[in-house]
């Protein structure tokens, strides 16, 4: 709540580049660049915008929370066994996006990946929200509490084919 959604912006405007370089470069690769739009109103200017629902998607952290599985056995029991086309398809997408936004991330310096901001959508694609921790931009003026350029667990690494 009246969260200065400035540096969203600001991230949301650059992952749209990317994913229009992305295009022309002909590389498949997937990015979701939802809208905001950023107003400080109010007497105390202390409210911040406005963001875009991202549909038919859960969050890591509501998946945890309402199947009690990990992300794997959320991809199993959604897109059917590893060996079906619907979970290979599923993978390829979770691949595409893992991919872009690892990218997006690093150059960004991306923090607070929490799995309350990370979404997966109906489709298996991985979609970041939440970019109040960008470059050196920090409400609580600590970058330090995170040194990973990018987010990559365990689950992730089994969900695109890998061994943990």
């Amino acid at each position: 709540m009246f969260d200065d959604i400035r540096q969203d912006c600001l991230a949301l405007q650059i992952i749209r580049l990317m994913q229009e370089i992305f295009d022309k470069n002909n590389l498949d690769l997937f990015l979701y660049p939802y809208k905001t739009i950023s107003n400080r109103t109010g007497r105390e200017l202390d409210i911040g915008g406005i963001i875009e629902c991202v549909p038919n998607t859960l969050s890591r952290d509501g998946i945890g929370k309402i199947n009690r599985e990990s992300l794997y056995e959320y991809f199993i029991n959604k897109f059917g066994p590893e060996h079906n086309q619907n979970f290979q398809q599923a993978r390829d997408n979770f691949i595409k996006s893992q991919a872009a936004y690892s990218v997006v991330s690093y150059l960004l310096q991306i923090k607070d990946r929490h799995n309350g901001n990370i979404l997966i959508n109906n489709e298996g694609y991985l979609i970041h929200i939440d970019f109040g921790f960008i470059f050196d931009i920090s409400p609580a003026g600590n970058m330090r509490f995170e040194s990973a350029n990018f987010k990559l667990t365990d689950e992730m690494i089994k969900i695109m084919g890998g061994s943990t």
